[in-house]
């Protein structure tokens, strides 16, 4: 089994709106942005990772969740509008044709 590449952070100022600038070395790549704590009940928009302090303000990361299309098999919410659906929905509310209101 192959090793896992290293995923570290280095955590930069505080920015003063609850965000943090930090320096991200993923497997090679670098990257800057910012990091912010999540809040019940507010949804993610962005990246969610784990830190585990080494050492100072060097962090390892622990990729949780990634919203960016492709990170997941499927997107999007699912497809519940089959004939029978539309079926029973025409049969309840009708059909509307072009023109009404």
């Amino acid at each position: 089994m192959p090793d896992k590449k290293e995923d570290v952070l280095l955590m930069g100022p505080d920015l003063g709106d609850g965000t943090r600038a930090c320096l991200r070395n993923n497997g090679g790549v670098f990257s800057a942005g910012t990091l912010a704590t999540i809040k019940d009940g507010q949804p993610i928009s962005s990246e969610l990772v784990r830190l585990t302090q080494r050492t100072g303000n060097l962090y390892d990361v622990e990729q949780l969740y990634d919203p960016s299309p492709g990170s997941d098999e499927k997107s999007g919410p699912s497809q519940v509008a089959t004939d029978d659906y539309r079926t029973g929905w025409e049969a309840i509310w009708g059909t509307k044709t072009v023109g009404e209101a």
